[in-house]
C-alpha cells in the first residue's frame, strides 16, 4: 500500500472528485481504469508528492555534488542505465525515502520522505507520470540491474498493470474497506 498522509481538509475535495468520476463511470463516459488513474494523478498533484527544487534537502544535494564532482564518467554511467544503483546508494546513505520507478519511463530515482525525487543530477526532473515504489515492479527491476543473462524485458501490459495497481493503492488511502471508486 502506498502510504499518503492526506490532510483532513483535503479529504472532502478528493471525495467530491471521486464521486464525480464514479458518476462518469456509471454513465460510461470513462472506464473504471481511466477514473482510477485520473484520481490517483489528481491526489498526487494536490498533495505535492512530486515536489520541486525549493523543497530539496541541501545535505542530499551536497552528497550528490561531492559524489560526481571529480569524474564525469561517473555521471555518464548512472545516466546510462545504472540509475537503480545510484538510488540504492542514496537510500542507504540517508536511511529514509523510497526507491521509485519513474513510470512509465525507463528510469529509477530515490524519493525522499518529503516527496522530492533525486538522481545523479540532483533533483530528478523526469517527465514521468508517477514515482512508483519499486515493489510494484519486482520482476521488472531486473531490467535495471544489468546483470548479464538476467533481463526481464517488461511488456507494455506489465507496465500498465504496475501503474494501475499503484493507482488503486493510492486511491485505497481514501476509500472505505473494499468500496469501489
Amino acid at each position: 500500500m502506498y502510504d499518503l498522509k492526506i490532510p483532513l481538509g483535503m479529504m472532502s475535495e478528493i471525495l467530491i472528485v471521486r464521486n464525480r468520476l464514479k458518476k462518469d463511470v456509471e454513465k460510461e463516459h470513462i472506464t473504471q481504469n481511466q477514473a482510477e488513474r485520473f484520481l490517483a494523478e489528481y491526489m498526487l498533484r494536490e498533495l505535492h508528492v512530486i515536489s520541486g527544487k525549493e523543497a530539496a534537502d541541501k545535505q542530499v544535494l551536497s552528497f550528490i555534488d561531492d559524489f560526481r564532482e571529480d569524474d564525469k564518467s561517473i555521471r555518464q554511467k548512472f545516466c546510462a542505465g545504472y540509475c537503480y544503483y545510484f538510488a540504492v546508494m542514496l537510500k542507504d546513505a540517508f536511511h529514509r525515502g523510497e526507491i521509485c520507478w519513474c513510470a512509465p519511463l525507463g528510469h529509477i530515482c530515490w524519493v525522499d520522505d518529503n516527496g522530492v525525487p533525486y538522481d545523479i543530477d540532483g533533483v530528478c526532473d523526469s517527465d514521468c507520470n508517477f514515482f512508483i515504489p519499486i515493489r510494484y515492479i519486482r520482476e521488472g527491476l531486473e531490467d535495471f540491474r544489468h546483470v548479464p543473462g538476467r533481463g526481464f524485458n517488461a511488456s507494455k501490459e506489465y507496465i500498465e498493470t504496475a501503474i494501475q495497481t499503484f493507482c488503486r493503492d493510492v486511491i485505497a488511502n481514501i476509500e472505505n474497506k473494499g468500496e469501489k471508486l
